[in-house]
């Protein structure tokens, strides 16, 4: 359905690596080593391809390691920087080896606000380079509307899966309509799992209380999604992040079945 070369998809690390702060090792290992995909990440300006043993040993030293997309990911390399890879970071080194599918879990868009990382490359990535994306929803910040508009006036198609609505991340939000149901399109580019509704975090409060946090990190110079995620982790008492695990352990338990 969805070809590659001789590893068929490959998964981002950015969100194992600096967005789930209550979630050890061992749990990292219980929901993914059973389906053995490989994440990519940087290591001393190197791509590594690795099995979940070899990301946990890289995970254990990277808390202070940089996010790389796809924008910045030729000048790591050439500094030997060692980095988790976000969505459009690993869909580029995806298009170098030949494999057609990336998978992720909360994916930026257009901000809100003009100091909450309004732009992410995440968008010019699924526009541009050609690997599809299989993620869980846009992250609960995000204007969707103004996101899915973006991809639509350039042509890239989404579709989500047992369901043509985009609905929030962690949240329930507002439903997008997007252009359909997923059965295999070859012109799929964006295609979200969503996390089910009745296991969503349910307080509004907690969400402003996470956009609050992250403008305050972003104005002090510091990543913007990273400190929302913290928040949502502290409010929830780590359940904020065990829900991303699980949704990108489906993610890529979907993908294996697809390939």
């Amino acid at each position: 359905m969805l070809s590659g070369s001789k590893h068929k998809f490959l998964v981002e690390s950015a969100l194992l690596t600096h967005g789930l702060y209550s979630v050890s090792d061992d749990e990292i290992r219980h929901e993914l080593a059973p389906l053995a995909p490989l994440i990519a990440y940087l290591q001393d300006g190197q791509v590594i391809l690795g099995d979940v043993e070899q990301y946990l040993t890289f995970r254990g030293k990277a808390q202070a390691f940089p996010r790389i997309d796809c924008f910045s990911l030729e000048k790591a390399r050439e500094n030997g920087t060692s980095a988790a890879l976000t969505a459009s970071g690993t869909m580029a080194v995806a298009k170098e080896r030949g494999i057609g599918l990336v998978i992720s879990c909360g994916i930026g868009g257009i901000g809100h606000n003009v100091g909450d990382e309004s732009f992410c490359p995440d968008l010019p990535a699924l526009a541009d380079i050609g690997v599809t994306l299989l993620a869980t929803a846009f992250k609960d910040m995000i204007d969707l509307e103004a996101s899915f508009d973006w991809l639509k006036a350039r042509g890239v198609k989404t579709y989500g899966v047992d369901t043509d609505l985009a609905d929030g991340y962690l949240f329930r939000l507002k439903p997008y309509a997007i252009d359909g149901v997923y059965g295999g399109q070859e012109d799929a580019r964006l295609i979200l799992q969503p996390i089910p509704l009745t296991t969503r975090l349910s307080s509004d409060d907690w969400l402003e209380t996470g956009i609050a946090a992250g403008e305050k990190a972003f104005a002090a110079g510091q990543a913007y999604h990273p400190a929302v995620n913290r928040t949502f982790d502290k409010l929830s008492n780590g359940e904020s992040s065990r829900m991303q695990l699980k949704a990108l352990a489906r993610n890529v338990e979907l993908a294996k079945r697809w390939t």
